[in-house]
């Protein structure tokens, strides 16, 4: 046990010397309500009595009018990486605007890590000094009980948690129904979807999910079956329990056994769905082995809503959501209406792409 004479530093260790908890702490030094004065004055002598101080930056937002709002996501694979996730960045551009506008702090990045006491967790959060926090993506169970457990307002974004409340994604239920209706208006021959092995693990999200079956069930009013190809994402870099980072590089080259099984539908101008651009151009490279081309040979559509889609692939149709809007919104939600905002669910726009308009009008003779 710490002795009483030992100065500290965190809030944490002022609540156990106080036998109170950290958020009350939190609430007594920045002069919030809902603390008995007592309690209030016995803390405050406590952390003067122990030399407890905030740092800089605490200290200024104790002293704040305008709300603070941190914008907490996971590391997506390596350790630093998660700002090169393109659609991740729109969204925090529409968070940080927002803010903006509201007089607000700008929006504060805390990254949770892979840490189980919480050591490379940001003051920020552990110590209470936000009003309100987004999180985007999905986390792990513990630290999806920090989140809980911190005691400010919480909107989730993008992540496979949905609650009545305070939660906000795209529908992508929706976005496969789109997907599979133009594909099949646009072009004829067998109807595909591409997705990861059922052993990858990558199909246990939300987006992959009810992408897929709102995917099925609009071929499925039509009629149609769909013949689903799955396909290794390649070049993957994984992160080893250690967290030293090792990497799996697997050839650009499209395997013998891929463009085995693609073969028969491109002989007869397959229609192509899926969720993952990196997939679609695996499966326009095997084309290519084959000698087949994206928009004259087949028809094949995408729903990687971000720029470097649009830009890199523009010949991808493909349905789109605006990010940026979804930002601000999350905002909204958090800061206009309260703790009960109720949950949305953003719809996608169908963006069609340079080469998929009628392919069999312009390329009537692909089948000789």
């Amino acid at each position: 046990m710490m002795g009483p004479s030992k100065k500290v530093r965190t809030q944490d260790e002022l609540a156990k010397q106080a036998g109170v908890t950290r958020i009350t702490v939190n609430r007594a030094l920045m002069g919030k309500p809902n603390v008995n004065p007592e309690t209030r004055a016995h803390i405050l002598a406590l952390a003067a009595k122990l030399g407890y101080q905030p740092n800089a930056m605490a200290r200024a937002m104790s002293q704040r009018e305008s709300p603070i709002v941190g914008v907490i996501m996971v590391n997506t694979v390596v350790p630093g990486s998660e700002l090169t996730n393109l659609p991740y960045f729109e969204l925090l551009m529409g968070i940080d605007v927002a803010l903006r506008q509201r007089g607000c702090v700008p929006a504060l990045v805390g990254v949770a890590g892979a840490d189980e006491d919480g050591s490379q967790e940001s003051r920020l959060f552990s110590e209470h000094w936000v009003d309100g926090v987004v999180a985007i993506g999905t986390f792990p169970s513990r630290i999806e009980a920090r989140l809980t457990a911190m005691g400010s307002r919480l909107i989730s974004v993008e992540s496979n948690r949905w609650d009545a409340t305070c939660c906000i994604r795209r529908d992508e239920s929706q976005a496969g129904k789109l997907l599979a209706k133009n594909l099949i208006s646009k072009s004829s021959g067998p109807l595909v979807w591409l997705d990861y092995p059922a052993t990858s693990g990558r199909r246990t999200h939300f987006n992959a999910i009810e992408q897929q079956k709102g995917f099925f069930d609009e071929a499925k009013a039509a009629g149609l079956e769909v013949a689903q190809i799955e396909i290794e994402r390649g070049g993957m870099v994984v992160a080893a329990e250690n967290n030293d980072v090792t990497t799996r590089v697997e050839t650009p080259v499209p395997s013998e056994s891929l463009i085995a099984t693609i073969k028969p539908f491109l002989r007869s101008h397959c229609r192509i769905g899926t969720g993952d651009a990196v997939l679609a151009l695996n499966f326009r490279m095997a084309a290519a082995r084959l000698g087949k081309f994206a928009g004259k040979d087949y028809s094949i559509g995408c729903c990687s809503d971000s720029m470097m889609v649009a830009q890199f692939q523009p010949e991808l149709s493909r349905v789109a959501f605006d990010r940026f809007a979804m930002g601000t919104l999350a905002v909204s939600m958090l800061l206009d209406e309260g703790a009960d905002a109720p949950s949305r669910k953003q719809k996608g726009k169908w963006i069609e792409g340079l080469t998929v308009c009628n392919p069999d009008k312009q390329h009537p003779e692909k089948n000789k």
